[in-house]
Protein backbone atom coordinates (compact mmCIF):
# COMPACT_ATOMS: atom_id res chain seq x y z
CA UNK A 1 0.00 0.00 0.00
CA UNK A 2 2.95 2.31 0.92
CA UNK A 3 4.80 1.66 -2.61
CA UNK A 4 1.47 2.54 -4.43
CA UNK A 5 0.82 5.73 -2.54
CA UNK A 6 4.81 6.59 -3.12
CA UNK A 7 3.96 5.85 -6.68
CA UNK A 8 1.01 7.78 -7.28
CA UNK A 9 2.46 10.50 -5.35
CA UNK A 10 5.82 10.69 -7.59
CA UNK A 11 3.62 10.38 -10.77
CA UNK A 12 1.53 13.31 -9.70
CA UNK A 13 4.70 15.58 -9.07
CA UNK A 14 6.90 14.72 -12.00
CA UNK A 15 4.13 13.22 -14.52
CA UNK A 16 4.75 13.18 -17.66
CA UNK A 17 1.83 15.27 -18.30
CA UNK A 18 0.97 16.99 -21.46
CA UNK A 19 -0.24 20.50 -22.38
CA UNK A 20 -3.52 20.61 -23.37
CA UNK A 21 -5.18 20.46 -26.88
CA UNK A 22 -5.71 24.07 -26.96
CA UNK A 23 -2.07 25.03 -27.09
CA UNK A 24 -0.19 24.20 -30.07
CA UNK A 25 3.24 23.46 -30.16
CA UNK A 26 5.42 25.91 -32.65
CA UNK A 27 8.79 25.24 -32.46
CA UNK A 28 11.94 24.21 -30.19
CA UNK A 29 13.14 26.79 -28.18
CA UNK A 30 13.77 29.85 -30.06
CA UNK A 31 15.83 32.49 -28.47
CA UNK A 32 13.20 34.22 -26.22
CA UNK A 33 15.09 37.08 -25.58
CA UNK A 34 14.62 38.54 -28.94
CA UNK A 35 11.24 38.83 -28.74
CA UNK A 36 9.15 42.21 -29.80
CA UNK A 37 5.59 43.45 -28.72
CA UNK A 38 3.46 44.13 -31.65
CA UNK A 39 3.77 48.05 -32.43
CA UNK A 40 2.06 49.93 -29.76
CA UNK A 41 1.58 46.71 -27.66
CA UNK A 42 3.61 45.38 -24.61
CA UNK A 43 4.58 41.85 -24.47
CA UNK A 44 4.49 38.92 -22.18
CA UNK A 45 6.28 36.34 -22.59
CA UNK A 46 5.18 33.24 -19.66
CA UNK A 47 7.66 29.85 -18.75
CA UNK A 48 7.96 27.41 -16.72
CA UNK A 49 11.66 26.21 -16.02
CA UNK A 50 10.97 23.53 -14.12
CA UNK A 51 10.13 19.66 -14.86
CA UNK A 52 8.85 19.87 -10.82
CA UNK A 53 5.03 18.75 -10.85
CA UNK A 54 5.67 18.18 -14.45
CA UNK A 55 2.35 16.23 -14.97
CA UNK A 56 0.43 19.24 -14.03
CA UNK A 57 -0.74 22.25 -16.07
CA UNK A 58 -0.64 25.67 -14.75
CA UNK A 59 -3.26 27.77 -16.24
CA UNK A 60 -2.49 31.28 -17.24
CA UNK A 61 -4.92 34.61 -17.30
CA UNK A 62 -4.69 38.09 -18.01
CA UNK A 63 -7.05 39.99 -16.28
CA UNK A 64 -10.11 37.38 -16.41
CA UNK A 65 -8.81 36.29 -20.39
CA UNK A 66 -7.53 32.82 -20.61
CA UNK A 67 -4.37 33.38 -22.64
CA UNK A 68 -1.95 29.77 -22.08
CA UNK A 69 -0.91 26.98 -20.10
CA UNK A 70 2.87 26.04 -19.06
CA UNK A 71 3.85 22.57 -18.11
CA UNK A 72 7.82 21.57 -17.71
CA UNK A 73 10.45 23.65 -19.99
CA UNK A 74 8.46 25.97 -22.05
CA UNK A 75 6.81 29.14 -22.70
CA UNK A 76 3.89 30.83 -24.56
CA UNK A 77 3.51 34.51 -25.46
CA UNK A 78 1.36 36.89 -25.67
CA UNK A 79 0.03 40.98 -26.45
CA UNK A 80 -1.01 43.13 -23.63
CA UNK A 81 -2.76 46.48 -23.76
CA UNK A 82 -0.44 49.03 -22.20
CA UNK A 83 -1.31 50.01 -18.55
CA UNK A 84 -2.23 48.38 -15.72
CA UNK A 85 -2.34 44.45 -15.86
CA UNK A 86 -3.05 41.11 -13.29
CA UNK A 87 -1.65 37.77 -14.78
CA UNK A 88 -2.86 34.86 -12.39
CA UNK A 89 -1.67 31.52 -12.63
CA UNK A 90 -3.62 29.07 -11.65
CA UNK A 91 -3.46 25.51 -10.12
CA UNK A 92 -4.21 24.46 -6.58
CA UNK A 93 -3.98 28.10 -5.85
CA UNK A 94 -3.78 31.27 -7.77
CA UNK A 95 -1.14 33.96 -7.58
CA UNK A 96 -1.26 37.11 -9.74
CA UNK A 97 1.56 39.54 -10.21
CA UNK A 98 0.95 43.24 -11.48
CA UNK A 99 2.41 44.60 -14.35
CA UNK A 100 2.44 47.96 -15.39
CA UNK A 101 2.43 47.79 -18.98
CA UNK A 102 4.42 49.90 -21.00
CA UNK A 103 4.03 50.00 -25.03
CA UNK A 104 7.00 48.20 -27.13
CA UNK A 105 7.91 46.51 -23.97
CA UNK A 106 8.57 42.78 -23.50
CA UNK A 107 7.64 41.55 -20.22
CA UNK A 108 8.66 38.06 -18.65
CA UNK A 109 7.11 36.12 -15.95
CA UNK A 110 8.50 33.05 -14.41
CA UNK A 111 6.05 30.18 -13.37
CA UNK A 112 7.52 28.50 -9.36
CA UNK A 113 6.75 25.60 -8.32
CA UNK A 114 6.02 24.21 -4.64
CA UNK A 115 4.43 21.59 -2.78
CA UNK A 116 0.89 21.49 -2.80
CA UNK A 117 -1.62 19.44 -1.34
CA UNK A 118 -3.34 17.08 -4.06
CA UNK A 119 -1.72 19.57 -6.75
CA UNK A 120 1.67 21.47 -7.48
CA UNK A 121 1.34 25.01 -6.03
CA UNK A 122 2.50 27.88 -8.77
CA UNK A 123 3.81 31.49 -7.53
CA UNK A 124 4.69 34.01 -10.48
CA UNK A 125 8.26 36.08 -10.95
CA UNK A 126 8.95 38.82 -13.04
CA UNK A 127 12.37 37.79 -14.16
CA UNK A 128 15.13 39.15 -16.99
CA UNK A 129 14.79 37.67 -20.39
CA UNK A 130 18.41 36.42 -19.95
CA UNK A 131 17.25 34.42 -16.42
CA UNK A 132 14.44 32.89 -17.79
CA UNK A 133 16.62 31.90 -21.26
CA UNK A 134 19.32 30.73 -18.81
CA UNK A 135 16.80 28.24 -16.92
CA UNK A 136 15.11 27.15 -19.86
CA UNK A 137 18.65 25.49 -20.44
CA UNK A 138 18.44 25.02 -23.98
CA UNK A 139 15.52 22.67 -23.97
CA UNK A 140 12.35 23.57 -23.84
CA UNK A 141 9.36 24.19 -26.20
CA UNK A 142 7.65 27.57 -27.48
CA UNK A 143 3.64 27.18 -27.83
CA UNK A 144 0.76 29.00 -28.85
CA UNK A 145 -3.08 29.33 -28.10
CA UNK A 146 -5.35 27.90 -30.71
CA UNK A 147 -6.62 30.40 -32.21
CA UNK A 148 -9.93 28.01 -32.69
CA UNK A 149 -10.04 26.90 -29.13
CA UNK A 150 -12.76 27.87 -26.71
CA UNK A 151 -11.39 28.70 -23.85
CA UNK A 152 -13.53 29.79 -20.49
CA UNK A 153 -12.42 33.28 -18.65
CA UNK A 154 -11.31 32.77 -14.85
CA UNK A 155 -14.09 32.96 -12.84
CA UNK A 156 -15.87 35.92 -10.89
CA UNK A 157 -15.00 34.64 -7.70
CA UNK A 158 -12.01 33.03 -8.16
CA UNK A 159 -10.56 36.46 -9.52
CA UNK A 160 -11.71 37.99 -6.58
CA UNK A 161 -9.70 35.69 -4.59
CA UNK A 162 -6.65 36.07 -6.67
CA UNK A 163 -6.72 39.53 -6.62
CA UNK A 164 -7.05 39.42 -2.94
CA UNK A 165 -4.51 36.88 -2.30
CA UNK A 166 -2.02 39.71 -3.87
CA UNK A 167 0.00 41.04 -1.51
CA UNK A 168 -0.64 44.51 -0.48
CA UNK A 169 -3.82 44.17 -2.35
CA UNK A 170 -7.09 45.91 -2.07
CA UNK A 171 -10.29 43.79 -2.13
CA UNK A 172 -10.80 43.11 -6.05
CA UNK A 173 -14.52 44.32 -7.38
CA UNK A 174 -16.07 41.36 -9.76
Amino acid sequence: MKRSLLAFSLLALFGTGCLPSYMVKIEKCPDLRTIKPQPGKAALVVGRTTSFGNGNNFEHYLGRDFIGSTNGYGFFVTAMDTGDQFVTAQSENHNTVYLKAEADKTYYVQDGVSFGIMKPHVFLDRVHADSMYKNMEGDCNFYALDTKAKVDKLDPDEWVSAQEARPGATPAKK
